[in-house]
């Protein structure tokens, strides 16, 4: 099944409140992080699923947020929730094609759902776009490189920071943080926190 589908099944099988992401606060790295930008230049949330976050940046103050997501569900549900915002149905991978450059980009707890071969182009697209970018993503060192999704039955990734800043060869990582990430309890079967590796780029 491609990814595509999956996130559009998601989508249709649970409602917002019942996504373990829903409703999580933006963490104090990012809220720092935001206080640096221009709230007049366009922020970019990418992965923004039903718009939680992107709606959280526009409460900062910030009168242009874009919020992308590859499935057409997550984007029709949070154009319905959200209206005063601007949302797009497009893959991260393919930012580079829509003549973005220079913005400032948020991907909040996106990487581990993407693919090892995809990993790549999505890095790529990061580098082609940014001029600062907002990195946050699951890593335990304890964890396999991989395992299977309760959201999805596909697999998830325990990526490497050392390989992710890698390629993300064109940006110059200027922060790194360690926090702990618990899940909407709304959702009902996980309890506990995930080490999320939070990480600023600006571009070299």
């Amino acid at each position: 099944m491609k990814s595509k589908e999956i996130w559009n099944k998601v989508y249709k099988q649970y409602p917002p409140s019942k996504l373990p992401w829903y409703g999580l606060p933006l963490s104090t790295n990012l809220k720092d992080f935001l206080k640096k930008l221009d709230k007049k230049e366009l922020i970019l949330v990418i992965g923004c699923g039903v718009g939680d976050t992107a709606e959280q940046i526009y409460n900062e103050g910030f009168t242009n947020v874009l919020g992308t997501d590859i499935s057409s569900e997550a984007i029709s549900i949070a154009q319905k929730r959200f209206p005063h915002i601007k949302f797009k149905c497009i893959g991260t991978e393919e930012l580079y094609k829509e003549n973005y450059q220079n913005i400032n980009v948020v991907d909040w707890l996106n990487l581990h759902q993407i693919t090892l071969n995809l990993l790549p182009k999505y890095l790529s697209s990061l580098n082609k776009v940014s001029k600062s970018l907002f990195l946050a993503y699951f890593y335990d060192p304890k964890r396999p490189s991989s395992q299977k999704s309760i959201i999805t039955g596909d697999l998830i990734y325990n990526y490497n920071p050392n390989d992710i800043s890698s390629l993300l060869n064109n940006m110059a990582k200027t922060q790194d943080f360690v926090s702990y990430t618990g899940t909407n309890e709304g959702f009902g079967h996980l309890d506990h926190k995930f080490r999320t590796v939070e990480q600023v780029y600006l571009k070299s």
